[in-house]
């Protein structure tokens, strides 16, 4: 699975910036900041945007299908990689496994509580939000879900404030 990128090419810059989204957002997420560089890709991740929907369920997806997707496009040229939450993750991956084609690495609020301690409340926080999403999913509650994800990480209300245009 593989999704298309383009880049807008300028004399003045041959590496492109990469910048991938946070959850339950798309490349769009990007288009005020991506404006200002000469030679931009904002991809969508998958599921996200105009991207497909992985192929593997829920619980079998991992990062490294998304490194399989951005594969073709991404690293035939060295780039700058932005990332935010889940595009943060992402691009740490990304740069862990393509370090030469990684210019720059600039991650805003990296989703990685695996590397809090067991004992850490922000661990045993995430763990209860992580389980209330994936009963909400269970049930088919898609909605609720996404509320819920909005909801925590940007304000209650900030989610019956979203557009359906968007």
């Amino acid at each position: 699975m593989t999704f298309s990128a383009t880049f807008s090419r300028s004399s003045q810059d041959d590496n492109p910036v990469v910048f991938l989204h946070s959850s339950l957002s798309r490349g769009q997420q990007w288009s005020a900041l991506s404006a200002r560089f000469p030679c931009t890709s904002t991809p969508d991740l998958l599921g996200y945007g105009h991207s497909p929907m992985p192929a593997k369920a829920r619980k079998e997806f991992r990062l490294s299908d998304e490194l399989e997707a951005l594969a073709t496009a991404l690293y035939q040229q060295p780039f700058h990689l932005v990332g935010h939450s889940f595009g943060a993750a992402n691009a740490l991956q990304i740069a862990r496994h393509f370090p030469k084609q990684v210019l720059s690495l600039t991650l805003f609020e990296p989703v990685a509580f695996h590397l809090l301690d067991q004992q850490d409340p922000a661990l045993a926080a995430i763990t209860e939000i992580s389980h209330t999403i994936e009963a909400f999913l269970n049930e088919g509650q898609t909605q609720q879900a996404a509320q819920y994800f909005v909801d925590y990480w940007n304000q209650t209300g900030t989610f019956e404030r979203l557009s359906d245009k968007t």
